[in-house]
């Protein structure tokens, strides 16, 4: 599997121009040109891709290659769907959830912070009083 041609080709097809999908990924053209020839990429790069091609990340992957992934006492094959096993759109959706719950937590936790920051402001006004 060559995800750079991959990823050509859903360019191509779609009738993008390259400085336009340069872009949209805030990349320059010469970047996405070397995507091209690489036969592996940065999942985070990918993930920003197949979002603004509008196409699950799991399409840049063959389906009938079976990935087996060693997870302490069991094994996951990824493509497969079994008792144990998990198919690449569930570990697609599950990781998209993922990401979103991280982002959520994240802003809560920025929240808090703003929060604590502004009680440790006012304890130091009170005890100056």
């Amino acid at each position: 599997m060559h995800i750079g041609n991959k990823i050509k080709t859903e360019i191509t097809n779609r009738r993008i121009l390259i400085t336009d999908f340069a872009k949209l990924i805030n990349k320059s053209r010469s970047y996405i040109y070397s995507i091209f020839e690489k036969e592996n990429i940065d999942t985070e790069l990918l993930i920003q891709i197949a979002n603004v091609l509008e196409i699950p990340v799991s399409s840049f992957f063959d389906e009938e290659i079976l990935s087996v992934y060693q997870n302490k006492t069991s094994n996951v094959v990824v493509g497969r769907d079994n008792n144990g096993r998990i198919s690449m759109a569930d570990c697609q959706e599950k990781l998209n959830e993922a990401l979103f719950e991280i982002r959520r937590l994240e802003e809560i936790i920025e929240g808090k912070e703003k929060l604590l920051e502004e009680k440790e402001r006012l304890i130091n006004v009170l005890m100056n009083k």
